[in-house]
């Protein structure tokens, strides 16, 4: 098993994976890539925060912290 990475850490790469999706011509409205991967890095963290409560409530799996995905969120908006 791969050890847990921090939020910070998790944050930079659901950013870096989405950024290299987008490191073509975005056309008007010009945003950036790192816009466009921060976008999609969050929704991916949203959709993740629903499942994850649901299974801690069931299991109560403290791997699948509700709490630390916040923070992953709060990374990505501070990148």
């Amino acid at each position: 098993m791969t050890p847990t990475r921090t939020p910070q850490e998790k944050a930079k790469e659901l950013c870096n994976t989405f950024i290299k999706t987008y490191k073509v011509y975005l056309g008007p409205p010009v945003r950036t890539a790192r816009d466009e991967a921060k976008e999609n890095a969050l929704l991916c963290v949203e959709e993740i925060m629903k499942v994850t409560t649901h299974e801690n409530q069931e299991f109560g799996n403290d791997r699948f912290s509700e709490n630390y995905w916040k923070v992953v969120k709060r990374e990505i908006e501070k990148l």
